[in-house]
């Protein structure tokens, strides 16, 4: 391994600082009085570098040379130096071996020969081969020694690379103590340390040391060198780490302290101290940690070393009084809020700890972080109903923050093992009167992303005539009916609002900017703040109307008051930041983020931004620090995870974000949100047996699970293994024989399979019954019976699956074959059409859409032809009731 290699090692536990003129602390320089809590180290790491065997010897050169070079080796030599000089390497190695062949005793030459085998590599088994033959040659040449011993370490043979160092020890010019002798003396500390002899290790370190105290100029103006004199702190790294690996906790404490001197602001290197201290039985450990708690804004492992530190005197609940101290101290810090919650739930002690969150949650207008930590606690309680309300009081008293709350809700509602909430219990949930607003926007965001277009539809009315207004409700029915392009409707919510002056006006401000009057939108969100509106998201509006008519300086202006008013209002910092970076302002990119992490810690957003910043600038260490601490907090959240996921393959790293997520996974078994991402990097990473295996466990795990058996059969149709699935969903329904999600997907997989009709039938209508409202379980309904061959009911359903402003392709497709089956042609090309207008919309992503767009194709060119229709077979015969209303079993 080279320096340059090794230095990375060296410095990782520290931004190092100098420290050159103080002796590193070891057996010797330290009172054997200091070594309490030291445990004896093994025979091999004990041993001194003069007692390891074999005993080396320098050997006697293997021949003389010949006498003087003749000129040919000479003059060939010279032009392979030229040849090197120009980057013409491999007519540099034609011309050393003929050199070689020349003249074969000459060292000199090998050894070129092995330089330019090397060229930039770390090792090259063509270059140690020339080298050992040159050191044969001239056993009593340091340089040579020293090449080899690096070549071997790189190439992972410690033991020869001891073997050719030690003997680097023995020339003549390690004597003279040069350069090349302080480098033998680090590479050959670091063979030691890799092969297990600790103290010999320590020992070429303090050599080391001592030579960088009193460099020659050889030694200054070594690069490789000259970082090691300015920075020694690497040196005493190493040495404290090998100490501390044998017990020797005096020793190691005390090199440690020195290496922090000029060095506080690395939390890894103070985290060893306060270690060595507790270890040691030092008392000042835990005023240590708690400075290490303040210092470093009461990040998780301060708290669990200052725990640690208090738990060691016996007092562990001291330390809940350092962090109450803290917080009075510095009452808006959420960090110290945080760690106190924290802590005091970690000692038994929640109900303290949720009625702190509650009470400083309330105080301070239901920042989204604190908010997310109450619901945390809530969730160990199994109180949804708590968690639900306080999401409900959260959105009415900041309307801003719904976007930021949302994933919260999907938290919620997402099935677990702990609690299924499901969205007839928050229909049924009873809330004051001035949030009812807020309880059916959710309900109808909710809804919608279900697929429950009916009760979307219903909540959105509700939420929208509910007094006083909730603006979000407002938006939300106006961007729908402007991304429907439905007039009416958009005149319907420009109406209802016209009794509130500034939610009006700034409605009206919306619908201006999307006819692209900027101008006049300009002036109707001004108006609306005017009117008292003055809202983090009227404010961002107003930055797009600006943006739209170039006005940088005014939108730059502005999004600096919102997030310096708003300091966890999420969509005024991206807009920051897109703005700068899409100017090239790098710095200013950086400040942002680092502004917005400093008002909003907690911001898992920024904390992502702020790792993809790091990796554009060429700072991959950094980010991988930001990516593992997310993966630990965040290894169940779905949208962190899959941004990993993005960020990992860009850089073409998934089999080192799988092995990652496999070790967390370990610890979380039951962790959906982790195995459905662990999945999914695994199949992107083209590891389907590893995929599989882990479905297969997965199973197993959730044997007893409905839910989590349902979400199982999912894995499995993404890895296309069907019966397996279907074995699942079966599974499934024997936990939980009212299972809506398992009877749908398994009536319609039986269906699709043209098997088991009547309990596919069965199977769906209990979901429908469940569900009435779920496009999904209505167009399986209508799909089961129009393969029956029951058209006219088969219509009627899938006319309700197809309701709402975004149908599903697939169900407008379903829709016009069952409405072409019952002989209503011109309805059924209808629906066709209007399939292929949002398969324009959505895309085809899906595998089934891009098969749908092919057929959809062929039966528009059918039907305008006025030709038979190509329509979905049938399975059986149509019944004598769709028969009387005069469908048609297989028309045209």
């Amino acid at each position: 391994m080279s320096l340059k290699r090794r230095l990375p090692i060296l410095m990782s536990a520290a931004v190092l600082a100098g420290c050159a003129g103080r002796p590193a602390v070891t057996q010797k320089a330290v009172s054997t009085a200091h070594a309490v809590a030291s445990k004896p180290i093994d025979l091999k790491a004990g041993l001194a570098l003069a007692d390891i065997q074999p005993a080396i010897t320098l050997p006697r050169p293997a021949t003389q040379p010949a006498g003087r070079p003749s000129l040919d080796a000479i003059e060939l030599y010279a032009r392979a130096r030229d040849e090197y000089l120009q980057n013409r390497r491999f007519t540099a190695i034609n011309n050393l071996e003929k050199a070689i062949a020349v003249d074969p005793t000459s060292p000199e030459l090998r050894q070129s020969l092995g330089r330019v085998y090397l060229g930039s590599q770390q090792f090259s088994d063509a270059s140690i081969a020339a080298l050992e033959k040159s050191a044969e040659l001239q056993p009593d040449d340091l340089d040579v020694q020293l090449q080899l011993g690096r070549q071997y370490l790189a190439k992972g043979d410690p033991a020869k690379a001891m073997t050719a160092l030690r003997r680097a020890m023995l020339t003549t010019d390690y004597a003279k103590g040069d350069d090349q002798a302080a480098l033998t003396d680090f590479f050959l500390a670091g063979a030691l340390q890799r092969s297990g002899y600790d103290v010999a290790a320590i020992d070429r370190y303090q050599s080391l040391l001592d030579r960088t105290r009193s460099p020659g100029p050889n030694m200054r103006g070594n690069p490789e060198l000259n970082y090691l004199i300015s920075r020694p702190d690497s040196i005493y790294l190493e040495m404290a780490g090998l100490q501390e690996k044998n017990g020797q906790y005096a020793f190691a404490l005390a090199n440690y302290q020195t290496a922090a001197e000029r060095n506080g602001d690395n939390y890894e290197l103070q985290e060893r101290i306060v270690r060595m201290m507790i270890a040691l039985r030092q008392p000042d450990a835990k005023n240590r940690a708690a400075a290490l708690v303040q210092q470093f804004d009461a990040r998780s492992d301060a708290i669990v070393l200052l725990r640690d530190a208090y738990r060691a005197t016996g007092n562990e609940a001291g330390a809940l009084d350092v962090l109450r101290k803290m917080l009075a101290e510095q009452p808006t810090n959420r960090s110290v809020l945080f760690a106190l919650t924290g802590t005091l739930q970690q000692m038994g002690r929640a109900s303290e700890a949720r009625d702190l969150l509650i009470k400083t949650t309330r105080s301070s207008k239901f920042p989204v972080d604190m908010v997310a930590k109450l619901q945390r606690l809530y969730e160990v309680d199994r109180a949804w109903q708590q968690s639900a309300l306080l999401l409900i009081e959260a959105s009415q008293e900041r309307p801003d923050s719904v976007s930021r709350l949302a994933p919260l809700w999907m938290r919620l509602l997402r099935s677990t093992s702990r609690q299924r909430v499901r969205l007839a219990d928050l229909q049924a949930l009873q809330v004051p009167p001035a949030q009812q607003g807020a309880k059916y926007f959710w309900i109808a965001t909710l809804a919608q992303s279900l697929g429950r277009e009916g009760l979307a539809k219903t909540a959105s009315q509700q939420a929208v005539d509910a007094t006083p207004a909730f603006v979000p409700a407002y938006r939300m029915a106006l961007l729908e009916a402007l991304g429907d392009d439905d007039q009416p409707s958009v005149q319907s919510v420009l109406d209802r609002a016209a009794a509130a002056p500034a939610v009006s006006a700034e409605l009206t401000g919306i619908v201006l900017l999307s006819q692209k009057k900027s101008a006049e939108a300009e002036q109707a969100f001004r108006r609306a703040i005017e009117l008292g509106t003055n809202t983090p998201d009227l404010q961002d509006e107003l930055v797009d109307a600006l943006l739209r008519q170039n006005q940088d300086d005014k939108v730059e202006k502005l999004l600096l008051e919102i997030v310096n008013e708003s300091p966890d209002f999420e969509p005024a910092y991206l807009q920051l930041i897109g703005f700068y970076s899409s100017r090239g302002k790098d710095n200013q990119t950086a400040k942002t983020i680092g502004n917005w992490l400093i008002s909003d810690p907690s911001s898992i957003t920024a904390r992502l931004l702020q790792a993809r910043f790091l990796i554009e600038t060429r700072n991959p260490d950094a980010a991988e620090n930001i990516f593992n601490l997310l993966m630990v907090e965040q290894s169940d959240n779905a949208e962190v995870l899959g941004s990993l996921q993005s960020l990992y393959a860009q850089q073409g790293r998934l089999d080192v974000l799988a092995v990652k997520l496999n070790a967390i996974f370990v610890k979380q078994p039951v962790n959906r949100e982790l195995l459905d991402s662990l999945v999914s990097v695994q199949l992107a990473a083209h590891h389907t047996n590893e995929a599989s295996r882990l479905v297969d466990a997965a199973r197993i795990t959730f044997a007893n699970d409905a839910d989590g058996l349902y979400f199982v059969s999912g894995l499995y149709q993404r890895l296309d293994q069907k019966q397996p699935a279907e074995d699942t969903l079966a599974a499934a329904l024997a936990v939980d024989p009212k299972h809506p999600g398992a009877s749908n997907d398994l009536g319609y997989n039986w269906v699709d399979a043209g098997k088991n009709l009547d309990k596919a039938e069965a199977l769906v209508r209990n979901a429908v019954a469940a569900e009435p409202d779920n496009s999904a379980y209505l167009d399986s309904l209508g799909w089961v019976l129009y393969k029956r061959g029951q058209f006219t009911e088969a219509v009627t359903y899938l006319l309700r699956a197809a309701e709402g402003s975004r149908p599903d392709p697939v169900v407008l497709d379903h829709l016009g074959d069952a409405l072409y089956r019952a002989n209503r042609k011109d309805d059924a090309l209808s629906k066709w059409t209007r399939a292929g207008e949002r398969l324009e919309k959505v895309g085809t992503t899906r595998d089934d859409l891009k098969q749908l767009k092919l057929q959809l194709n062929a039966k528009l060119k059918q039907a305008k032809d006025g030709s038979p229709v190509k329509v979905a077979p049938v399975i059986q015969t149509p019944t004598s009731h769709d028969q009387a209303q005069g469908t048609s079993r297989e028309p045209g």
